[in-house]
């Protein structure tokens, strides 16, 4: 630690070129220095030959020249080995993670309202209790052994993605399911579509990398658990919806978390009509719309942020057509339909914020290394170092809803700008409820912290009840047909549905004179 130390007085304070990392690692290695310091001149001298374009490049390596001149005569020619780093204050530590699954922030871009990296503020969440498995009405199965399957990641190459496939080890006594095939992956973990023993359903179940259980299945548990217990459940009539757990699988050296599989994501079902059929009718997109603001709306009514909403994490949930009851005189299409398990989840909550978990107004920022949403749904101005807390996720949604409306994406608007209503009602599909779509965008993109999430999905679910008010079933149809175009249901879209760009654009209605052009679609991450 003294050794430390005294490396750190020796950094020069008024020259910040050298990091004080590198300035540690060049003073203990002499042979390094004096490697670094023949790629900075070597760099320079086939800069100079664009001297006027590169001038900026070269200023900067000349200064760090001068700096390693001045250090080499200090240093033995015998290495020595390294000391670590002084520990950056908990504001500023970082988060080793996947590149492809991280965006670090531009450097000096610090906000200035007392803002805190929270995933590097907090400590790694607890074990899972059985008594928060069992809360949240799922199966705790606990073995002190160590894990009978894993993982093996398959990097991209070529035109190939990267794949993550499942291991069965049988010598270790073998995993309690089947596997039947992988549904997707991302950088904490997999989720394959599997049967347990000695049950016929089948279920999502979620394996996290043992690399990043501090953001795997335990946390998401965590959170499911905490959200139950600080709120009302949401009535049998909610479109939307968070994950619902079945079983959890608890090994000394993994977890896996089986909850009720989905039938598609808004993303896959946006793939799978291709470019040319790209259309969700009005109704579809409001119920959808409802489905995601009440999901949020339940999680931001516990005191939690998702930080990563995106059309990957948004489940669609088909029901059964013959429990469908449109009874009393003036039936709700949308609670009918609700009850019989049609509407949205919210899934994936390794990113999730507990602001309780804070002081009163806590704010947060997205620090070097830090965990951040795709670049299409993440508020613009967290990108560039200022600071968030619900503008996250309301940015995230709004953009979703910006797609649905227009079929482009939503404009990069700087901190304090507002996004302009007249332009996307414009731009909505001739015959939708223009006012209704920009004023849900308009709030939610704008970064209104204090936008009413429940609010907004009532006038939703109120529309779709008032145009379907004398035919309510039109939307069970309309749902269906979506349903369709799946490739599982194998009636349309199959064959094109792994190739086609995923969009998410609106359904146009016909002018009276001719049909009217469609908007351009938009590529969803």
């Amino acid at each position: 630690m003294a050794s430390t130390f005294a490396l750190g007085l020796l950094w020069p304070p008024a020259r910040r070129h050298l990091s004080l990392s590198t300035w540690i690692m060049l003073r203990c290695d002499r042979a390094k220095t004096e490697k670094r310091l023949g790629e900075l001149k070597d760099a320079n001298q086939k800069l100079g030959k664009r001297k006027v374009r590169n001038q900026a490049e070269i200023e900067r390596n000349q200064i760090e020249i001068s700096q390693l001149e001045e250090l080499l005569p200090t240093l033995s020619h015998k290495p020595t080995t390294p000391t670590a780093a002084p520990t950056p204050p908990a504001k500023t530590l970082r988060i080793q993670s996947p590149p492809a699954r991280f965006t670090p922030a531009k450097k000096g871009k610090r906000s200035k309202d007392g803002a805190v990296d929270p995933y590097a503020a907090l400590p790694p969440p607890r074990p899972v209790s059985e008594a928060e498995v069992t809360s949240l009405g799922a199966t705790y199965v606990a073995s002190p052994g160590r894990a009978p399957f894993g993982l093996r990641k398959k990097k991209a190459t070529g035109a190939q993605p990267e794949r993550v496939s499942f291991e069965d080890h049988p010598a270790a006594g073998g995993s309690p399911w089947t596997v039947h095939r992988p549904l997707g992956h991302g950088a904490f973990g997999a989720v394959f579509d599997v049967s347990l023993e000695g049950d016929a359903r089948r279920v999502a179940l979620k394996i996290c990398f043992r690399e990043h259980r501090d953001f795997g299945v335990e946390r998401e548990v965590g959170v499911l658990a905490a959200v139950a217990g600080r709120g009302a459940a949401p009535p049998k009539t909610a479109v939307g919806r968070l994950a619902e757990p079945t079983t959890f699988f608890r090994y000394a050296d993994a977890s896996a978390l089986a909850m009720r599989r989905a039938d598609a994501t808004l993303s896959v079902l946006a793939k799978a009509h291709g470019p040319a059929r790209a259309r969700f009718p009005e109704p579809v997109a409001l119920f959808y719309a409802a489905g995601m603001l009440e999901a949020l709306d339940q999680l931001h009514g516990a005191d939690f942020l998702h930080a990563d909403v995106k059309p990957d994490n948004v489940c669609l949930r088909f029901g059964a057509p013959d429990d469908c009851a449109f009874t009393g005189k003036k039936p709700k299409a949308c609670a009918a339909l609700a009850a019989a398990g049609y509407g949205v989840t919210l899934i994936d909550y390794s990113l999730a914020v507990d602001l309780r978990a804070f002081a009163d107004g806590q704010r947060f920022e997205s620090a070097s290394g830090s965990p951040a949403q795709v670049e299409q749904y993440c508020w613009p101005p967290a990108r560039k170092g200022a600071s968030w807390r619900r503008e996250i996720d309301h940015y995230a949604l709004g953009a979703i809803l910006h797609e649905l409306a227009t079929g482009a994406r939503a404009p990069r608007l700087a901190a304090g700008a507002a996004i302009d209503r007249e332009a996307v009602a414009s731009r909505s599909p001739r015959g939708w409820r223009r006012e209704l779509w920009a004023d849900a965008i308009a709030a939610l993109i704008d970064g209104d912290g204090a936008v009413d999430l429940g609010a907004l999905a009532k006038r939703c679910r109120a529309a779709v009840d008032a145009d379907l008010a004398s035919n309510p079933r039109k939307l069970l149809t309309l749902l269906e047909q979506q349903k369709r175009f799946l490739p599982q249901h194998g009636t349309r879209g199959g064959g094109a549905a792994a190739a086609a760009p995923a969009v998410l654009a609106p359904r146009v209605s016909p002018s009276p004179s001719s049909a009217a052009a469609a908007p351009a679609a938009v590529r969803v991450a």
